[in-house]
């Protein structure tokens, strides 16, 4: 059995992409229990 954790609240950050150099941006989001 694995141990399972989960941020609290959303967070997002931008920066430029490793192979394409464009603009990009990823949030990360809480998920529910027993899921992702």
């Amino acid at each position: 059995m694995l141990l399972q954790r989960t941020i609290q609240q959303s967070i997002s950050t931008k920066g430029v992409g490793l192979h394409s150099g464009r603009r990009v941006q990823i949030t990360l989001r809480p998920a529910a229990p027993d899921t992702g």
